[in-house]
């Protein structure tokens, strides 16, 4: 339960580490509680993995109980990434009186490290087996409450076609959510990059020809979202486009990134529909 809360705090952490470095620190008492919780809980989970045995990867059966040798799989694989991810916070608050504010925000990209975190919720194995797991459960419990009783030859109680509809199911969330955290995350960065190079109130950027300074913080962040989707998804309707030199040469890498994403979804919803 507790991987699980810590996969969920891991999205939200990510997605307000992007909004922060746009927009600046929390400013509420009740938003600021709650980084702090979620803070807490990742530095937790370090110290719970130090303490957790692991799976064996040359051998699934067998699990490691070692201390030193369950420190060793971690420091080589994640903890490095879980480590710096929480330095944002404690860093954050020690520089903030030291530079500008727009720069102490940049501090909150760290956070992105867990993004690693997240590719869970989008794994199929993950998703299947403890779906079966479920499933198993819940037939052996079928087959232990009708003994001694006729069971209809035409139920189906291992409700194969129930499991298939949910793993196409989640294969189209998969694809979906995939879609929307890509242009949340690009569309953020797409806003620091035209703030950060927009240096006069006359130039002629992203920045100044949409009034982003004027806008209040949601307002902007839908503005980017949506520019950023409509370009991952070769829509580009045309109402918000790049302006300056810089912004046109950045965008030509993400339309590249949104012509090999849509090509995977693409193959992804042929996959699902075969």
């Amino acid at each position: 339960m507790f991987i699980l809360l810590i996969i969920l705090f891991a999205l939200i952490s990510t997605l307000l580490a992007a909004y922060f470095a746009c927009f600046g620190p929390p400013e509420s008492e009740g938003l600021i509680i709650f980084d702090a919780i979620m803070e807490v809980c990742f530095i937790t989970d370090i110290v719970r993995t130090f303490l957790t045995q692991y799976v064996d990867p040359r051998d699934p059966r067998k699990r490691i109980r070692d201390l030193v040798k369950i420190a060793r799989n971690y420091v080589q694989n994640s903890f490095f990434f879980d480590f710096v991810a929480c330095l944002a916070w404690p860093v954050h608050y020690a520089v903030q009186d030291e530079f500008e504010p727009e720069t102490a925000s940049m501090i909150y990209l760290l956070r992105l490290l867990r993004l690693g975190k997240i590719l869970i919720l989008m794994n199929l194995q993950v998703f299947t087996s403890n779906m079966r797991s479920w499933f198993r459960h819940k037939l052996i419990k079928t087959i232990e409450n009708q003994k001694g009783s006729e069971c209809p030859k035409t139920k189906d109680n291992t409700k194969i076609k129930t499991q298939i509809l949910l793993i196409k199911g989640f294969q189209v969330f998969r694809l979906l959510l995939f879609i929307l955290i890509l242009s949340y995350f690009l569309g953020t960065l797409w806003y620091i990059m035209t703030k950060q190079t927009t240096k006069q109130d006359d130039e002629w950027t992203f920045y100044n020809a949409y009034n982003m300074e004027d806008r209040d913080s949601i307002n902007s962040l839908s503005i980017v979202v949506y520019f950023m989707l409509t370009t991952l998804t070769t829509v580009g309707f045309g109402d918000y486009n790049p302006k300056s030199e810089m912004e046109r040469i950045i965008m030509t890498f993400i339309l590249l990134i949104g012509v090999a994403c849509f090509s995977w979804i693409m193959s992804q919803f042929m996959d699902i529909l075969v």
